[in-house]
């Protein structure tokens, strides 16, 4: 991992514009990206936990959010996936 990007180990889940602003800075001012190191995959993200995120949902295949509309039953990654989701009914 490089050394010359701003850390959020520091930040609060209220926090939430400072770790947007501390994201902005690392992606577009300093170019710095957390890359996946699942085999061959290599996609790049602007934060840690995108990362983890992307690993978790994608290569773990952990998806916990269920659509509890009738006769759906679809079964997503995020709550955030879950409400886009959600719009369609």
């Amino acid at each position: 991992m490089l050394s010359n990007h701003i850390t959020i180990n520091t930040l609060t889940k209220n926090d939430d514009q400072q770790f947007k602003h501390i994201n902005h800075l690392n992606s577009i001012h300093l170019n710095f990206r957390f890359m996946c190191d699942w085999s061959e995959c290599h996609k790049q993200f602007t934060a840690k936990q995108y990362l983890n995120d992307h690993k978790k949902y994608v290569h773990l295949k952990d998806k916990t959010f269920t659509c509890n509309e009738e006769n759906c039953g679809k079964i997503l990654p995020t709550k955030v996936r879950l409400n886009r989701h959600k719009v369609i009914h």
